[in-house]
């Protein structure tokens, strides 16, 4: 494993028009990298370190960020997947060490 971290289906901005809201349209997805590809997991609607299932495997040469703001919003895995900026360190240790091509 080279990186891990949590995500999210959808933006922190939704949480505003009610927390009901959120817990209802959101999905956390815990992702994992490894030097043979990177593993997006569910995490369900209450938590990121609980693992339900693989929703899906992305190639190892997939770059994922660079990550920046307070919030990250990436396509690279699949979907539209948001970041906290306190993960973004382990976007970059996942993107540093991609193998050459």
């Amino acid at each position: 494993m080279q990186a891990a971290f949590a995500s999210q289906t959808k933006p922190w901005w939704l949480m505003l028009m009610g927390a009901v809201i959120f817990v209802v349209l959101n999905r956390y997805r815990p992702v994992v990298v490894t030097d043979r590809r990177i593993i997006v997991f569910d995490g369900g609607r209450w938590t990121t370190t609980k693992v339900n299932a693989v929703v899906r495997e992305v190639p190892r040469s997939v770059r994922i960020g660079p990550a920046k703001g307070l919030w990250y919003t990436t396509t690279a895995l699949g979907e539209p997947l948001h970041v906290h900026k306190r993960f973004y360190g382990e976007i970059t240790r996942a993107d540093s060490v991609l193998p050459a091509a």
